[in-house]
């Protein structure tokens, strides 16, 4: 058996602990985290899509629910 395998297996509490550690560490830099769902802000503003999209916000407003038309499939 190799010495971390021994090293698990004789000290389960301190392998727990680290983990237990590591855990938290982890969810304390993930509640850092920005969440950031509009696509205008993943692209560059130069980029015409971002820039009719403005257009189109500046004309409807609220950007939550937006519905397309388009002519059937043949």
């Amino acid at each position: 058996m190799s010495n971390i395998a021994r090293g698990l297996v004789h000290r389960p509490r301190t392998v727990v602990a680290s983990l237990l550690v590591v855990a938290l560490v982890s969810a304390w830099l993930a509640s850092r985290l920005e969440l950031r769902s509009d696509f205008s802000e993943l692209l560059p503003t130069s980029d015409p899509a971002v820039q009719a999209l403005e257009r189109t916000r500046g004309r409807v407003g609220d950007m939550s629910l937006l519905l397309l038309g388009t002519p059937p499939y043949r």
